[in-house]
């Protein structure tokens, strides 16, 4: 049953014992409430090749209200009338407006706010329910945007670790080294570590507007780093050593990085924030890529050196 908006029906209670004393049956009244109602087909016509029915129909008004119902006439088996208030309690009664069913089976939906991230509400309800034991026929399931939310998240990931095998050749191709872009994707899930303690911070649940900013930070948060290791490479092919190339390219590749990632972040924190119009809706991604950028640039001057001087291999680049 739909519970998301209630209707009004008429119920009609037909006293039996009261029924017998008269000797009317219960379809009688049933008879005389449709004729009332809706009317009864008497007859049907053809006309112009169309079968059309012919209603016999009550002149009740319509039967506006209650106290209408009530008086509707009864013949008796005796041949007297009785009116339908001595047979029946009549009343206006609330029910669902309509029954909804959720691949093929009737459900019953129930509405409520939610607070915080919907995985974690979901998983609390669970607990709950399993001290529930439902009757026979029944089972209790959670959907809507519980669901839509799995399945986004799904495609989501799918999506990043796309996005990170497809970069990874890219830059394979670009250093000719399949050791250095390893380096540089570390920066990534460093970079999505700082958007989830962001987003916890601020209270923020997983949502799709969080899916694309982890899409977006996997592009953005590889940027400095690239630099960082071209500059470095240029610098080893030019006869330094790789330590005093890392060195050099973290000193002087240190302020363009600050100033790219603090520009970027200037601008997405009035949506952040919440002071333009409609930023409730970017929130979460603001947050996200604020968190993730503000991580990734720590990984990109301390992570990625440390790797490029101390892991063997890496500032060679392999043909």
């Amino acid at each position: 049953n739909n519970t998301k908006v209630s209707g009004s029906e008429i119920e009609v209670r037909v006293n039996h014992a009261r029924l017998a004393q008269y000797g009317i049956e219960v379809g009688e009244v049933l008879a005389v409430l449709q004729a009332a109602r809706l009317g009864v087909e008497a007859t049907r016509i053809v006309r112009q090749k169309e079968d059309i029915a012919v209603l016999v129909k009550m002149d009740t008004d319509g039967l506006s209200d209650l106290d209408s119902i009530t008086k509707l006439p009864l013949m008796t088996a005796g041949g007297e009338t009785v009116l339908l208030e001595r047979l029946a309690d009549v009343k206006i009664g609330h029910t669902a407006a309509a029954i909804t069913r959720l691949n093929g089976q009737r459900e019953i939906t129930l509405i409520a706010e939610v607070e915080g991230a919907i995985p974690a509400v979901v998983s609390r309800l669970r607990e709950k329910f399993k001290v529930v034991q439902p009757p026979e026929g029944y089972s209790i399931d959670f959907t809507g945007q519980y669901e839509v939310l799995l399945k986004v998240a799904l495609d989501m990931l799918v999506a990043v670790a796309a996005a990170m095998i497809l970069v990874y050749f890219i830059m394979a191709m670009q250093f000719g080294s399949w050791f250095q872009p390893l380096i540089i994707l570390i920066t990534i899930p460093l970079s999505l570590a700082g958007a989830l303690v962001a987003l916890f911070v601020t209270h923020h649940g997983l949502d799709v507007s969080v899916g694309m900013g982890a899409v977006t930070l996997v592009g953005m948060a590889v940027n400095n780093a690239i630099v960082l290791i071209d500059y470095a490479n240029r610098r080893t092919a030019a006869g330094s050593a790789i330590r005093e190339a890392v060195l050099e390219a973290a000193s002087v590749r240190l302020r363009p990085i600050l100033l790219t990632t603090f520009t970027t972040i200037s601008a997405l924190l009035p949506v952040a924030i919440g002071t333009t119009v409609g930023s409730r809706i970017f929130q979460p991604f603001a947050v996200t890529v604020i968190g993730g950028l503000a991580s990734g640039v720590l990984a990109t001057l301390i992570i990625v050196p440390t790797l490029m001087t101390s892991l063997p291999g890496s500032g060679r680049r392999a043909q």
